[in-house]
């Protein structure tokens, strides 16, 4: 007798997308999306891109649509990359800034995967958002110092 045995073999099939995590810090490890730097001061940025399930394409950085990473009509630019298991590291240096410097920094895996940051040189002037933190600087180191009068009179009595 001739039993055939018969096999159901059943397959799960599970999708799993890992996206690609890019961020941009400056010379602090900050992350912020716009950064001002004074003219003639080196623009420096750092991207992160972490998640990349292989090593695939290369970052480029770019200045508007100008791509920077061989650029050599500025002088002054350099660009360090190290891709890593699982990640990547980008340097960008821009020596003496000036105006023309000012604009969106973009760091780019392949063509998909970016980000941005918006970067003004200034000439001397500061920016509104800049002297609202040193003003509240100022203002919370006086009131520490109030603070600190207040409570050494109070323990004196």
């Amino acid at each position: 007798m001739n039993y055939r045995t018969k096999f159901l073999v059943t397959f799960k099939c599970i999708s799993l997308f890992i996206v690609p995590h890019v961020e941009i810090l400056d010379e602090r490890d900050s992350t912020t999306p716009e950064k001002y730097y004074k003219a003639g001061s080196t623009i420096e940025l750092k991207c992160v891109i972490s998640k990349i399930p292989q090593p695939s394409s290369y970052i480029t950085w770019r200045h508007g649509k100008r791509m920077l990473n061989y650029d050599t009509s500025r002088g002054g630019i350099s660009v360090k990359t190290d891709m890593l298991p699982g990640r990547a590291l980008s340097r960008l240096y821009i020596a003496n800034a000036n105006r023309q410097d000012t604009g969106n920094y973009t760091c780019m895996l392949g063509s998909d995967i970016s980000g941005t940051v918006i970067v003004h040189v200034l000439n001397g002037e500061e920016p509104a958002a800049m002297q609202h933190a040193s003003g509240a600087k100022v203002c919370s180191s006086i009131s520490i110092i109030v603070a600190t009068m207040l409570t050494s009179k109070i323990c004196l009595r």
